[in-house]
């Protein structure tokens, strides 16, 4: 497989893709520069934030949930609109939301990283009925989510550890339990940061500063396959495409030095990689 340039962009902290089938549009954010694109059959919409945009998912009602800074928002890009729905009264100031995306039953998981990207202090939270509470706590950089198609796993990476972690998912009441690892990255270049997971039950994870995507099988930790791209910083990916064989994939410019950038012309890009496996399809936010 090989990654091509799909969206050329500079951006500084590409982010959080996401395919909504139902409208064949990508979503994907640049965090610093607090944006949110779209890209479909109409071309490219973009919505500005006003603080650190990390994830985005849709809702059943067309509109996107957006984790910002340390609160949640329901967004309508049509409209340019942003409703802010809750915060979290309890986090440390030095924190902000990382990585997000809906369950199955819609509930939006969000996890929470230390800005300084070395201390235990964040947390991964579950959105539900309005109500916001916390799953899991002692993380430093929450990051790529995922669960498997039957919904009995739920896969997360607290960056740092160099791990992807496997639970119990207790699909209706929405808890996880049985910690276990299901990848460890070992000796591979660069970090593991957002993560998919394919139609066969096979984990996809970003490797930030590392310049590749890697497939891993989470149920005896076996590397399957790497793709490299022409990217240091690889942030994230997400399947879509009217098959969802497509896989999209976010970079980043943050960190590069300006010789790096010179070699890392199309850094900050969207790139894509047609695949042999198909994605599975997003899960839709329920308010």
């Amino acid at each position: 497989m090989k990654a091509e340039v799909f969206i050329q962009k500079a951006a500084q902290l590409g982010e959080g893709p996401i395919w909504d089938y139902s409208r064949r549009v990508l979503f994907w954010v640049d965090i610093l520069n607090h944006v949110i694109y779209s890209e479909g059959e109409d071309g490219e919409a973009v919505f500005k934030t006003d603080g650190d945009v990390t994830s985005i998912s849709p809702t059943e009602g067309g509109e996107l949930l957006a984790t910002v800074n340390l609160s949640i928002y329901k967004i309508d890009m049509h409209k340019q609109r942003a409703l802010k729905i809750t915060s979290l009264a309890d986090e440390p100031k030095t924190n902000r939301f990382n990585d997000g995306k809906c369950d199955a039953y819609g509930r939006y998981w969000a996890g929470t990283m230390d800005r300084g990207e070395k201390l235990p202090v964040a947390s991964l939270y579950a959105f539900e009925s309005g109500v916001i509470r916390k799953e899991l706590a002692g993380l430093t950089i929450s990051n790529g989510l995922g669960w498997s198609p039957d919904n009995r796993f739920m896969y997360l990476i607290d960056t740092p550890t160099r791990k992807v972690w496997k639970f119990s998912f207790d699909a209706s009441e929405g808890h996880i339990s049985n910690r276990q690892v299901a990848a460890e990255f070992g000796n591979l270049p660069g970090v593991p940061d957002g993560m998919t997971v394919d139609s066969e039950g096979m984990i996809w994870a970003a490797h930030w500063g590392g310049g590749m995507v890697s497939r891993w099988n989470p149920h005896n930790g076996e590397l399957l396959e790497k793709v490299t791209l022409p990217a240091k910083n690889v942030t994230s990916l997400t399947f879509g495409g009217p098959n969802l064989k497509t896989i999209f994939v976010t970079t980043a410019r943050q960190g590069l030095s300006k010789e790096e950038i010179t070699d890392q012309p199309y850094a900050g890009s969207v790139f894509m990689i047609n695949s042999n496996v198909a994605g599975l399809p997003v899960n839709f936010c329920r308010i």
